[in-house]
């Protein structure tokens, strides 16, 4: 288990769900620094300048920040991460799914 990757893929369903405060609190631990940002982008400038926008799918996200916090070595950093953002991905959709479902009923 990578607590980092763990961390982030938490991180990323936080944003999706418009709560930036703890990747500020992390950009600030980390020394990176918010530019500006609106209500659904944070844009960042660290290890690579980008935007945190909470409306993107959560790999594309996962990745943004990885970057923004990592540079090009996310991928060493958080190796299994990909895996698990799709995982529970997957698992939002399916409970979503079934929660539709039973409104029909």
């Amino acid at each position: 288990m990578n607590g980092i990757s763990d961390r982030f893929v938490d991180l990323v369903f936080k944003i999706r769900a418009g709560d930036f405060d703890e990747v500020r609190r992390l950009a600030d631990l980390s020394g990176l620094t918010i530019t500006s940002e609106t209500a659904h982008v944070l844009y960042v400038s660290g290890r690579v300048t980008t935007a945190i926008y909470s409306k993107l799918d959560p790999v594309t996200l996962f990745i943004v920040l990885g970057l923004a916090f990592f540079g090009e070595y996310w991928v060493d950093v958080m190796p299994d991460g990909l895996e698990k953002v799709n995982w529970r991905w997957r698992k939002e959709i399916k409970e979503q799914k079934e929660k539709r479902g039973k409104k029909g009923l």
